[in-house]
């Protein structure tokens, strides 16, 4: 779930009165805001751009300009340009949480978490009532590490806007990582009931029903997004698992292939795909969809774990041991991972290691 971007623009609160020389200038300056936002929303990004050049020409000392050209590169994919132009709208007006905050998100995506904290701290400290800002501040420390301070920040944005969904998708994403599934699921309800067009609360709500067994629950989910975007791959691929839970194989099978005949490379259906075929013994496919969701996402652990099971059955213990090894590292809660990599290293002599994976597989057990 991505954090909640948080793009709100400044305006002019001048008051003028109709014979006030002012009000032609100023009108026109509002139209190329109000132009730039609906650049921004309906993504002509470039003509968005062109708006706040005439804007900055008429104010080159607002922070404003600086801060809608922000969002437009940011959009755009142009971090760094984003970065200067969130910078220069600080320089001008340093008590800006927006822009602190949307200078945040930037960070965020470029991989400078600790930049990141930074900037959405000195949002809240400026507006510390703002919901929006609490829950960007969630997310960065969720990225950081810090999980309890990123709780923390989650119910804050909750108890300030009981109503912003974000932050209930945020939170139940964390209690699913940790197993703790009711609240999980009581999380991720609340955020699809405040917004059901937040695909990312439904995907998650879907796996967290697989967890408990609650498959019809998970069947109306995957068929809601459908109903939102028939073309969802990865909708698609949330219906393959769930489907192969209930023991249709091939019904699984073939919404996996709708799912990657929409997006080829979605890692999530190479990976379903590489279950179901290994399950049904044919290791070669398997094979090709593990190796095709690695090769598009070295972070999933599922097909991690998958390689590392065909790498064991295949008796490739060293190979094993490192898919196992990976799937942890990215899954530390996974029991199957973990009783995979005990079993590996019972198999090469290593009862020390063994040992210990299985008291965190049965660990993890107890939890669940």
């Amino acid at each position: 779930m991505k954090h909640l971007i948080c793009p709100v623009l400044f305006f002019l609160s001048l008051i003028l009165t109709s014979d006030s020389p002012l009000l032609a200038d100023t009108e026109e300056l509002e139209g190329y805001y109000r132009l730039a936002q609906e650049c921004y929303q309906k993504g002509a990004l470039e003509e968005g751009l062109q708006a706040c050049q005439r804007a900055l020409e008429r104010e080159p000392n607002s922070p404003r300009p600086y801060v809608y050209m922000g969002l437009l590169y940011k959009k755009m994919g142009r971090l760094d340009e984003a970065i200067t132009n969130f910078r220069k709208a600080l320089e001008l007006e340093n008590n800006l949480p927006e822009a602190h905050s949307n200078l945040g998100n930037v960070y965020l995506e470029k991989g400078l978490v600790e930049e990141a904290v930074r900037e959405h701290q000195n949002a809240v400290a400026i507006s510390p009532d703002t919901a929006e800002l609490n829950n960007n501040l969630g997310y960065a420390l969720e990225k950081k590490g810090e999980l309890e301070e990123a709780v923390a920040e989650y119910i804050r944005s909750i108890r300030l806007n009981s109503e912003l969904a974000e932050p209930h998708c945020n939170l139940g994403r964390l209690f699913l990582k940790r197993r703790i599934f009711h609240r999980a699921i009581s999380e991720l309800q609340k955020a699809v009931e405040i917004n059901p067009s937040l695909v990312e609360a439904h995907y998650l709500l879907i796996e967290a029903y697989v967890t408990q067994n609650a498959l019809e629950k998970a069947t109306r989910q995957c068929e809601t997004l459908l109903e939102l975007n028939p073309k969802d791959a990865r909708a698609h691929a949330r219906l393959g698992m769930v489907l192969a839970k209930k023991g249709m194989a091939k019904e699984a099978i073939q919404e996996e292939l709708k799912a990657l005949e929409i997006e080829p490379r979605l890692a999530e259906a190479n990976a379903l795909l590489g279950d179901l075929y290994s399950s049904s013994g044919n290791a070669e496919e398997a094979l090709k969809h593990y190796q095709a969701a690695v090769g598009a996402d070295p972070d999933c652990a599922r097909a991690h774990t998958g390689l590392a099971h065909l790498y064991n059955n295949a008796g490739m213990l060293e190979e094993a041991m490192a898919s196992f090894k990976e799937a942890v590292r990215l899954d530390p809660t996974s029991p199957e991972a973990r009783k995979g990599l005990g079993l590996v290293y019972e198999l090469l002599g290593m009862t020390k290691e063994a040992d210990e994976e299985f008291k965190i597989y049965e660990s993890l057990l107890r939890k669940s």
